[in-house]
Parts: structure tokens; C-alpha cells; sequence
């Protein structure tokens, strides 16, 4: 596997295809590295400040599944997954955890591939006005559960589809008319407003 730790100063960290079984990643406040994309697990760990993480692509079609983690620790950050349409929708089969740490935090899914196998964990953690904006699609073929840890969570993708359970732990607001089927259980834990309709089935 594979980690990245950051400093405490705001930065900007990007990550993205690198081609030929590699990836980049940058940062305002830091080197460019090329490296080898791993097979097993690959953490990236912002440190504090105020950090903007693009994950624009990752080219990893390993054998078996990696789990990816990012931490962006202390400060008010925002994590963009798939927010390059030039690079292509974000793919991996596996795990995609993303942490916010201490502060308000900001997650936005720009752009996610279509039937990924994926368990997808999304944790604000210690803020007190952590949002995640879903503006893509989301469909997973994972049983694992779905997970919109935050304070609240912004629908405008149109339908969110697993084979496992959804767990809701915030207020949703709907910027689109939306779909939720679940494979399993769901969970909606806090209000659901916005002027679209919301179909559910579980």
C-alpha cells in the first residue's frame, strides 16, 4: 500500500491518472509525486488548515480491491471526488472513506462510474456543519452499507442505488427530483426537505 501525510498549512492536494499503472499527486504546499498504484490500501492524510483534496481520477484496476482513506484532519476543508469530467468519472473497486476531522467540512461526489463494486463511507466527524453534495449518481453493487455521516446531505444526483443498506445521519435536502433503493435496510435519521419528490424502496 500507500500513504501521503501532509503539513498543517491550507494547501491544495490533487490526485489523478498518471497512465501506464501509475497516479500523480500534488499539492500547493508540497512535491509532485508519480508513483505506482498500489493493490492493497492507499491513504492520504491532509494534516490541518483549511485543504481543498481534488480527487480527480485513479487508475487503479488492481486484481483485488484497495481500500482508500482519506483524513483531512483539523480545519475547514473540502474533499471533490470525480470534479475533472475531462479525467473521467471516479472508479475503484473496493472501499472509499472519506473523513473530515475537526471543522466544517465540505464533500462533494462530482462525478462516480456507474455500477461500482464499493463500500462508501462518507464522516464528517467533529464539525458542526459538515455537508456532503451528491451531484452524480450513485450506484453500488457492494452489500456493505452506504454511509452520509454529516450534518447535511444535499441530494441534486437524481438516485442513489446499492445492493447493501443506506445510512442517513443528517438532514436531506433534495435538489433533484431522487430515487433511494436500497438493497437492504435504510436508515433516514434527520428531516427531508426541497421542492422535488423522493422515491423510496428498500
Amino acid at each position: 500500500g500507500r500513504e501521503f501525510h501532509y503539513s498543517d498549512s491550507s494547501e491544495t492536494i490533487t490526485l489523478t491518472d498518471a497512465g501506464g499503472g501509475q497516479s500523480t499527486i500534488d499539492s500547493t504546499a508540497g512535491e509532485l509525486v508519480t508513483f505506482v498504484n498500489p493493490t492493497s490500501f492507499l491513504n492520504l492524510f491532509s494534516g490541518g488548515g483549511s485543504d481543498i483534496i481534488n480527487i480527480d481520477s485513479l487508475g487503479i484496476v488492481p486484481p483485488a480491491p484497495i481500500a482508500f482513506e482519506i483524513d483531512a484532519g483539523a480545519g475547514n476543508d473540502t474533499i471533490n471526488v470525480g470534479s475533472n469530467i475531462a479525467e473521467g468519472p471516479f472508479a475503484i473497486t473496493g472501499s472509499l472513506t472519506l473523513k473530515g476531522g475537526e471543522g466544517d467540512d465540505t464533500f462533494n461526489l462530482d462525478s462516480l462510474a456507474a455500477d461500482l463494486n464499493l463500500n462508501l463511507t462518507i464522516n464528517g466527524q467533529d464539525g458542526a456543519n459538515d455537508i456532503v453534495n451528491v451531484n452524480s449518481p450513485v450506484s453500488l453493487t457492494s452489500t456493505t452499507q452506504v454511509t452520509f455521516n454529516t450534518e447535511t446531505i444535499n441530494l441534486n444526483g437524481g438516485s442513489i442505488t446499492s445492493a447493501g443498506s443506506q445510512y442517513f445521519s443528517g438532514n436531506v435536502v433534495l435538489g433533484d427530483n431522487t430515487i433511494i433503493d436500497a438493497g437492504d435496510q435504510l436508515f433516514l435519521e434527520g428531516t427531508v426537505s426541497g421542492a422535488f419528490s423522493l422515491d423510496i424502496s428498500a
